[in-house]
């Protein structure tokens, strides 16, 4: 749209107002969208923190296990099954994460849907008001103004309608 206006910004010299307010305008989005990536990966680094601690103290479990346990493949098959349910619970918050991002703006529409409807802005009482001008019209006939009560009249029988 600035393309078409360039004649008019050209002419009242307003290319850095609008270079200004295109800065700003960027800046914001910049910082919104670095915002959300720092809150994703403050997310993901606190999860993979948990998640490498619990998959260690389940392994830590399962060596010491090894020796009184008589079969050690389930064993490994219990320590590959507990780091595939990290992982997946992992991905399972990130994504929750992400889908509650996504449908804040879908809640704010529902909630406006449950506020109380405001008022008509003509109502029937309105309508009924008799006396009232339905019309928009002003007029004088033969009207004479004076600033002060000694001075001649400034407006001699003026007659106009507006």
């Amino acid at each position: 749209m600035v393309i078409n206006g360039l004649v008019t910004l050209r002419s009242y010299r307003k290319f850095d107002y609008f270079k200004i307010q295109f800065k700003e305008a960027i800046e914001k989005s910049a910082n919104s969208s670095f915002c959300y990536v720092f809150t994703n990966r403050w997310i993901g680094l606190r999860l993979e923190i948990l998640c490498n601690i619990f998959s260690m103290v389940t392994a830590i479990v399962i060596f010491t296990m090894k020796d009184s346990y008589p079969n050690r493949e389930q064993l490994t098959f219990c320590l590959q099954i507990i780091l595939d349910i990290v992982f997946l619970f992992s991905l399972s918050v990130r994504m929750s994460a992400e889908v509650q991002n996504m449908m804040t703006s879908s809640q704010r529409i529902y909630q406006y849907t449950l506020l109380p409807q405001e008022d008509l802005l003509v109502k029937p009482l309105d309508k009924k008001l008799e006396g009232w001008p339905t019309a928009g019209k002003i007029e004088f006939e033969n009207v004479s103004m004076r600033y002060r009560e000694t001075m001649e009249p400034s407006l001699k029988n003026l007659n106009c309608m507006i």
